[in-house]
């Protein structure tokens, strides 16, 4: 095993590869193994695994390191303390990444084993920034594709400006697996400043910076294998995931303003991504079990978010029902929900 801090020289030694797997570890030793499996058994066999594991308490790094002893392409890094956020770990292995490609695959997860071929072929085609693959759930021995939407035209090279939108609100491409020019991805780290690294969701705000940088996009068969999280909102930290979830909604804001203008299309969208964002938190809240005073710190903390939210510029764009709803002092909106929610379920035949 490497110490991070003491290896980020040497690990730049020796014959470049086409791609660099990045790879962030926390804990994830029950599906580590098999994520590296599908790595060790792709088609495509030029490239190296970088692995920084994030001050793990499982066997993770064990398991890690056992596959990169039969695997000499794996190489596996260990951070002396947890960041908090899988963004870190992952930007330290992109530091290390001799390849001139990047790709990026989560340690619970498998992919096809078609994958880094598929890539390969679009790339040296048609010369392209970025590569992105079809998102599966895996639950179980249970499949189903979950992206990209119909709504996207698979078919088609896309401007990675174009796409932006297509991920606010809700996301109609993933954004897991791909494969990117390892200089884009750098260049799109730097964007990140002060409060976008303290979310958890950061990895969100990043790719929306990666597709505005990326001038070429295509999409391909190749599967990404997502799995199902059985986290319920019972085991979850409610007010670190609110305050994470609005830092990246600003986050959204601020990057859509300066690459397309406060007045476009997409930043509008951004604007309406964020009260989305605020009513599924207000839904959390509700669908939560805790306290009564928990839940009154978490609304308290929405609120504080949404002070200066100028919802004005939401009128006609954006669905009514939350326009009204938001309009509302929080806490009241809050209450609100809670009593519209089951309406609408029940309307709906849920």
């Amino acid at each position: 095993m490497n110490d991070y801090n003491n290896t980020t020289q040497a690990v730049n030694m020796g014959e470049k590869p086409f791609f660099s797997i990045i790879i962030p570890v926390y804990n994830a030793g029950h599906y580590l193994g098999e994520c590296l499996q599908s790595i060790s058994d792709q088609d495509f066999q030029d490239w190296e695994a970088i692995l920084v594991d994030d001050g793990s308490s499982d066997d993770s790094v064990a398991i890690a390191e056992s596959h990169s002893k039969l695997d000499n392409r794996i190489k596996v890094f260990r951070s002396t303390s947890n960041s908090g956020c899988a963004y870190i770990p992952r930007i330290r292995a992109a530091n290390l990444a001799k390849a001139d490609y990047i790709v990026t695959i989560d340690a619970d997860d498998i992919v096809s084993a078609d994958l880094l071929a598929i890539h390969h072929r679009r790339i040296t085609s048609c010369k392209t920034d970025l590569v992105i693959p079809e998102m599966w759930r895996l639950k179980g021995n249970i499949t189903e594709k979950i992206l990209p939407l119909d709504s996207i035209d698979t078919s088609k090279e896309w401007e990675g400006k174009d796409l932006v939108r297509r991920t606010l609100c809700r996301w109609e491409i993933p954004m897991c697996g791909f494969a990117i020019r390892r200089d884009i991805y750098l260049n799109a780290n730097k964007r990140m400043k002060g409060d976008d690294l303290k979310s958890i969701y950061s990895d969100e705000l990043l790719s929306r910076w990666l597709l505005s940088m990326s001038k070429n996009v295509v999409f391909t068969e190749s599967r990404y294998y997502y799995r199902q999280n059985e986290e319920s909102v019972t085991h979850i930290n409610i007010p670190r995931i609110i305050d994470s979830k609005m830092l990246t909604c600003d986050g959204l804001l601020s990057m859509t303003a300066t690459v397309f203008g406060e007045n476009s299309d997409t930043h509008i969208r951004a604007l309406e991504n964020k009260l989305y964002a605020a009513v599924d938190m207000l839904r959390m809240i509700n669908l939560s079990s805790l306290e009564s005073k928990q839940k009154t710190v978490s609304v308290k903390r929405i609120s504080s978010a949404m002070k200066n939210f100028d919802i004005s510029k939401l009128k006609g764009k954006t669905s009514p029902r939350y326009l009204a709803l938001m309009r509302l002092p929080i806490p009241l909106a809050r209450i609100a929900l809670k009593i519209l929610d089951p309406i609408i379920m029940k309307k709906n035949g849920i």
